[in-house]
């Protein structure tokens, strides 16, 4: 299977796969009735077995309330019939920002995309362009952002306690546990499991010691931080 961009004539450039066994050419950037999108789609990633499709596109009738004026990340199922927006906030809002740049996965059930929207996780704050990914298996699941995290006092004396905090939220739709990890200089110093429902944040916290003075590195999930035990 091959997939590529093509000249749609009036309705811009769209993606096309082309099966080299038959001959056959499918057009993937429709809506699930058949019909060409509206506008130009670009940057398709094909699945392994050719039968799921992920592109972006500035089309507005692959999905019903498609509105945000922004492009889109779009899935065509060929098997299902169907083409989905993936690139879309819990609840079924749309995402306030413009999604790009997809990668799916091997068998079709994650797509990996760039996006400039704020409202697709919680505390999404950095005002910047991120990756996330989508899973397309349907049914709620637990979903962990970790934030705000807290190395206080940042120097102390050799002996005394660091307390290291940080937020971690469940951003999904399902009560689950999350089990975080702290690391001091790469190496793990201690573990916390909490039980967080959805739409929900627990504080986590730890206190460490050094008894000999120099510069600590600490990691919990994504997050980094440093302290200083002083000689």
């Amino acid at each position: 299977m091959v997939v590529f961009t093509a000249s749609g004539g009036l309705e811009g450039y769209q993606i096309y796969v082309h099966d080299r066994q038959t001959g056959t050419r499918r057009l993937a950037s429709a809506a699930s009735d058949g019909s060409m999108a509206n506008d130009w789609s670009f940057a398709p990633s094909l699945s392994a077995d050719g039968q799921t499709v992920a592109f972006y596109t500035y089309a507005t009738n692959l999905a019903d309330g498609d509105t945000n004026g922004r492009t889109d990340v779009y899935v065509r199922d060929f098997k299902a019939g169907t083409t989905t927006r993936v690139s879309g906030a819990p609840k079924d809002v749309e995402g306030d920002g413009s999604s790009g740049i997809p990668s799916i996965s091997g068998d079709g059930r994650y797509v990996a995309f760039e996006s400039t929207s704020a409202n697709l996780v919680g505390d999404d704050t950095n005002r910047k362009s991120d990756i996330f990914v989508h899973d397309r298996t349907p049914g709620p699941e637990p979903r962990f952002a970790l934030t705000d995290l807290d190395v206080s006092p940042s120097t102390v004396r050799p002996g005394l306690p660091v307390r290291i905090t940080a937020q971690v939220k469940n951003v999904g739709e399902k009560t689950g546990g999350y089990d975080a990890v702290l690391r001091i200089n790469g190496e793990v110093e201690q573990r916390q499991a909490v039980q967080v429902r959805a739409d929900k944040a627990v504080r986590l916290s730890f206190d460490a010691r050094r008894s000999d003075a120099g510069t600590y590195t600490v990691e919990l999930g994504p997050l980094t931080g440093r302290f200083v035990v002083t000689g």
